[in-house]
């Protein structure tokens, strides 16, 4: 939802999370956050296809063996990537939790 110019993903606790799709023109990212053992984590994966959407994307987080998986297991409180090829090449995407403890987590993302 969006909420004074925020947009807000509700999860109800550990073992939850959610993605946010981004589209500008043919270039497409996600940003997965999540709650992993009672602690946020952060995943950013872009220059994907059209069709890679956040409900083909999800279950890989939780696909053991999974390089999403992996991320999502390492709990990370800030992401920064800047893809060196594709549709999003030199661009770059930071996420970076604000209020990363507790049960009403903040973050920021900025796209460059």
């Amino acid at each position: 939802s969006q909420v004074n110019d925020k947009h807000v993903l509700t999860m109800g606790g550990s073992g939850t999370s959610g993605i946010l799709r981004f589209r500008s023109g043919d270039q497409y990212f996600i940003v997965a956050l999540g709650v992993h053992n009672y602690k946020r984590w952060v995943d950013v994966s872009t220059s994907l296809a059209g069709n890679d959407t956040a409900t083909h994307i999800h279950p890989d987080y939780y696909t053991g063996g999974n390089l999403r998986a992996g991320v999502r297991e390492e709990q990370r409180k800030d992401f920064d990537v800047t893809p060196q090829s594709g549709p999003m090449a030199g661009r770059r995407v930071e996420v970076h939790y604000t209020i990363s403890e507790g049960n009403n987590l903040e973050a920021n993302v900025i796209i460059h």
